[in-house]
């Protein structure tokens, strides 16, 4: 997640996530005997490594698509207010905390829809993302080389989430426990928890959360990233403390498409909420889909 624009109120704070990872230049070469693993085997470390293998072929990948990226955004805008009215959700007798105790609160929501012609372009460690707004709003448009409109949130290569969280060095950098074995996207899956690994600074450095594994081909169903690990997270929980709110993101990736072996992203999901006392307030909820995909290249071992 990019670093946070800090407005002078919590809920003016605009956030902005993003997918980092880094494509190394050379590929790091697959352990010796690790493609004779028995898939029988539901070990850790023999689904850690099958996952690896799976990060390989990403990083190994050329890729060429183009999808439709349709996104509503929710924003809902808070006002001090008595009685009710044609306000769309409210919170009354305000047990959020001393501050709001006897201000009933309620909040309009603003929504905004964008539809994108999306593409993505991916040789060697060239990855080049590109859109073209086709409508704003349910206004026609043709704006090409457009960049994202979203005002609170907005994701950026998500295809490539699994490589920073499983691929050989990423796995140096986290530990991770196999929780259950989940049902996703229609799936079978192994669900593992991962979780940084401590640092002398005592800071997190990278992303982490849950993770789906498709348990027949390791391939990566669903990531759900802690809040707390975007970074950022620290100004936004200083701000929202000043509020005397808790804030409570959750960062929610589905790759529900699927190609030569590799997933592509269907559905994007971030909720901003905030909590005070045992309320719930909420503040965005931005979703993505990725639909219609045109593959043009779709290469799992290319050799560079």
């Amino acid at each position: 997640m990019e670093s946070l624009t800090k407005r002078t109120r919590l809920f003016s704070i605009i956030p902005v996530f993003m997918f980092l990872c880094l494509i190394p230049a050379r590929v790091v070469t697959l352990q010796e005997g690790a493609s004779s693993i028995n898939k029988d085997d539901e070990s850790l470390e023999t689904i850690l490594e099958k996952c690896a293998e799976y990060s390989d072929k990403l990083i190994r990948s050329s890729l060429d698509f183009i999808c439709r990226e349709e996104i509503e955004e929710k924003i809902f805008d808070y006002t001090r207010r008595k009685g009710k009215d044609r306000w769309i959700e409210m919170y009354h007798e305000s047990q959020y905390s001393r501050k709001y105790r006897g201000i009933s609160l309620m909040a309009k929501s603003d929504k905004y829809t964008y539809i994108y012609d999306y593409q993505l372009v991916k040789k060697g460690n060239s990855i080049k993302e590109s859109r073209i707004l086709l409508e704003e709003n349910g206004e026609k448009k043709n704006e090409k080389d457009a960049s994202l409109k979203t005002k609170r949130f907005y994701s950026k290569r998500s295809v490539f989430g699994p490589i920073g969280l499983l691929s050989r060095k990423g796995q140096e950098q986290y530990e991770y426990e196999l929780s259950k074995k989940d049902k996703e996207v229609g799936r079978e899956a192994y669900l593992i928890e991962v979780r940084p690994k401590s640092k002398e600074d005592g800071k997190i450095h990278s992303s982490f959360g849950k993770v789906w594994v498709d348990r027949e081909n390791f391939s990566i169903l669903k990531i759900e990233v802690k809040a707390e690990s975007i970074q950022g997270y620290d100004q936004l929980k200083d701000a929202a403390k000043r509020e005397q709110v808790i804030p409570e993101i959750m960062d929610i990736h589905y790759y529900g498409v699927e190609k030569n072996g590799l997933r592509f992203p269907s559905k994007t999901i971030i909720e901003e909420n905030y909590r005070a006392m045992t309320k719930v307030i909420k503040k965005s909820r931005t979703v993505v889909e990725y639909k219609d995909y045109r593959f043009f290249t779709v290469d799992v071992d290319v050799k560079y």
